[in-house]
């Protein structure tokens, strides 16, 4: 573990504490727990880590009423992974792409694959030689329909607040708690039928689907649980682990988690989606809620909606060598996780807030 996983871990249990003295107040008997991933992070939202969450983690609460913490942001984000019957790498263009986001505008979809770590890449296995379609978007809305806690939002005067010290935990219960994870289940079921859509019309004649699948890593599997950065999966998932631009998605087959602490119950366990952002180096994160900001060491961030650490460069994905003698991320995952790596894909197009880039093959 690094350092960015030893303070936020120190950081995110005060926010359980609070989520435990939240929900006993309308309930003495509640229960909640919040379990990290080894990919433990830095969120992009300033707002989400100042009330209490990063990214890379799962909560849970046992209550009997609803109840939703709002500031986990939930925007549903997911991955999506198609396995192509042959190469299209040809059609796909800078103009063809800005062809397929105005389709995602005209079939009523935010085309948002070039926003935060969204993208849309074209890859290859080393192993079968089969080409992939990969996708990552969220379903974020803004101003009266966000998920997120903005100014005059649909729950805006709902929310409750609870504050200790220098710290707070902002919740919704309720009717309004249940209308919010009816919400985040209707935005899963889009992004899901979103990304069916524009993978087909990516491929369109040239080529078929052979196997697809769509996992959401930023949702609520349930009415009182939720997923920031991680997946809630079964023994012998086989997943996608992201890295970044350019380098190698890793296909691993998860057998089952060496850690309890990881684990739901006795069949289903966390992992993490992909490779997290750390501060490169210690930091002191405090929040000031008299002037509402949060300072990591020197830095000052008003903790408002929008508000994002694009700014601090000490904010980093983390980064992993890797060659043909010693890959750094398989051996970590082995220290959490029995599986194996059971393909690389190598992206040979990636579409992404940077915008169009084809790497060599």
């Amino acid at each position: 573990m690094d350092i960015t996983y030893n303070n936020l871990s120190k950081y995110i249990n005060i926010t359980n504490n609070l989520i435990s003295d939240a929900l006993k107040l309308y309930d003495t008997s509640a229960k909640s727990k919040i379990i990290t991933t080894m990919e433990l992070g830095f969120p992009n939202d300033v707002i989400r880590l100042a009330g209490g969450f990063g990214t890379g983690l799962y909560i849970h609460w046992e209550t009997c009423i609803p109840f939703i913490p709002i500031d986990t942001t939930v925007n549903v984000c997911t991955t999506s992974l198609f396995v192509l019957s042959n190469d299209i790498e040809e059609k796909i263009t800078p103009v063809f792409i800005k062809n397929i986001n105005e389709q995602i505008l005209r079939r009523g979809f935010r085309a948002n694959f070039d926003r935060g770590n969204h993208f849309i890449i074209y890859a290859k296995s080393r192993i079968s030689d089969q080409y992939f379609l990969i996708l990552h978007s969220d379903t974020y809305n803004d101003g009266y329909e966000s998920m997120s806690p903005e100014l005059n939002n649909w729950y805006y005067n709902d929310i409750k607040m609870l504050v200790k010290g220098n710290r707070y935990l902002r919740y919704i219960i309720g009717e309004t708690a249940q209308k919010y994870y009816n919400k985040a289940k209707s935005y899963e079921v889009e992004n899901s039928t979103k990304h069916n859509y524009v993978a087909n019309d990516i491929i369109g004649s040239d080529a078929v689907i052979e196997n697809s699948q769509i996992m959401h890593h930023h949702c609520m599997p349930s009415p009182s649980s939720i997923l920031i950065g991680c997946y809630l999966i079964s023994t012998n998932t086989i997943l996608p682990i992201l890295s970044s631009p350019g380098r190698p998605i890793y296909l691993y087959r998860f057998d089952k988690s060496l850690e309890k602490q990881n684990c739901i119950d006795n069949h289903h366990f966390i992992v993490p989606h992909g490779w997290g952002r750390h501060f490169d180096g210690d930091f002191l994160l405090r929040l000031d809620l008299t002037n509402n900001t949060l300072s990591l060491n020197n830095s000052k961030f008003k903790i408002q909606p929008k508000q994002t650490f694009k700014s601090c460069e000490s904010i980093k994905i983390r980064t992993f060598k890797n060659s043909e003698k010693c890959d750094e991320y398989l051996e970590l995952l082995q220290n959490y996780y029995t599986g194996s790596n059971i393909d690389m894909l190598d992206q040979l197009i990636t579409y992404n807030k940077s915008g169009f880039k084809r790497f060599k093959k």
